[in-house]
């Protein structure tokens, strides 16, 4: 039986297409396996190469280099808040006290 080194990484293959759509100040979530795993952070700052990454700020404070691949976007507050006001039942709410 062949001996298997502990030691041997896998390589995510599409790690190099990287994930589309990010840009520095969005706020996405780390997803993959790692120290700061499922934690929420905001892109610093993109960095081409080989394999995209972007050093990213968790909520902590903390900073770190993330593939892209494993950046997950998450909606935004604001854009939670604006969608509550285009509500239908809001829209009701006005057109029946006038």
């Amino acid at each position: 039986m062949p001996y298997a080194r502990p030691t041997v990484a896998s390589i995510n293959l599409s790690a190099g297409a990287g994930r589309a759509g990010l840009k520095v100040g969005d706020r996405v979530r780390i997803t993959g396996s790692g120290l700061y795993s499922g934690e929420i952070a905001t892109i610093d700052r993109m960095s081409t190469g080989v394999i995209p990454s972007a050093v990213v700020r968790t909520e902590a404070g903390r900073t770190r280099q993330v593939r892209t691949i494993d950046l997950e976007p998450i909606g935004s507050a604001t854009g939670a808040a604006s969608s509550q006001s285009d509500s239908p039942a809001a829209g009701e709410a006005a057109a029946g006290e006038g």
